[in-house]
């Protein structure tokens, strides 16, 4: 089954890895675009089919004007990729609420905005894919990691639930996990948070930044991270095309063409 001219969105076009994603899969032959947080660097290139898109997960009109500039110039969303990841180290106690909440904004909420934007989309086209990729502490343990444990455990509860709603509709979400690398600038900095926390075992603080800096030595370079992106969609890339080409008789409405769940599809017609 041929895989190729699928209608892509890369929420984070902006980091190396991200960058690299976007060039892979363009020249497998897919229609690209990538999101960025504006304003983007003055130095950031693109080849032609790939089409960068101001993106913030963390602003509804950001997200929506996203989304409809994609769906207007392509009729449909294939797939997303949502590879906006960061690591948030530090004692549950230590880290300031303010940032932990700006970080569950973006981690969890944020994820939650981008597939609502899309889910109508997909569920009236009849197929589609969700792919949200997690830091993973491997073994490590939750502690000095509170923050994001929460998050990317949150999001797997909620992503099952919604793929339960999405049930028979074609369109799923899923999560994949990949570790903590150098592109995530993952510098050990838990000792510089927890000093200040009597109750913290220094020596438990040593521990955890070596096990840190032992995963980001060994870190995959840009490039086999973006492969390792790559290559753990291409299941999902291969069911997308399936499905897209056994309903090509059929003409799926857009939303606000469709009233409900889902969408009128008249057999025997074409896109």
């Amino acid at each position: 089954m041929k895989t190729s001219d699928l209608v892509i969105l890369v929420a984070d076009a902006i980091s190396e890895s991200g960058q690299m994603v976007c060039k892979k899969l363009a020249a497998a032959g897919h229609l690209v675009f990538g999101g960025y947080e504006a304003p983007a660097p003055e130095c950031l290139k693109y080849a032609a089919s790939i089409t960068p898109l101001p993106l913030d997960v963390s602003c509804d009109n950001s997200v929506s004007d996203a989304i409809t500039h994609i769906t207007k110039a392509t009729q449909r969303i294939d797939i997303v990729i949502n590879n906006l990841r960061a690591p948030m180290f530090g004692a549950i106690e230590a880290v300031h609420l303010g940032i932990a909440e700006q970080y569950i904004n973006k981690m969890l909420i944020g994820t939650a905005r981008l597939q609502n934007a899309v889910l109508p989309v997909m569920r009236a086209q009849g197929f589609g894919r969700i792919i949200n990729f997690n830091s993973s502490e491997h073994n490590l343990d939750a502690s000095f990691s509170g923050w994001q444990t929460a998050a990317v455990a949150a999001l797997g509860k909620m992503n099952e639930a919604v793929n339960g709603e999405l049930s028979g509709t074609g369109v799923a979400v899923t999560n994949k996990k990949i570790g903590l690398f150098n592109t995530q600038s993952t510098r050990p900095y838990i000792s510089e948070i927890d000093h200040k926390l009597a109750s913290v075992d220094m020596a438990d603080v040593g521990a955890f930044n070596r096990k840190i800096l032992a995963e980001t030595v060994t870190a995959p370079t840009v490039d086999e991270e973006a492969n390792m992106i790559v290559d753990a969609i291409k299941s999902d890339m291969t069911h997308v095309a399936e499905r897209r080409s056994q309903d090509n008789c059929y003409r799926a409405k857009l939303p606000g063409q469709t009233a409900g769940r889902y969408a009128v599809r008249v057999r025997g017609s074409k896109w």
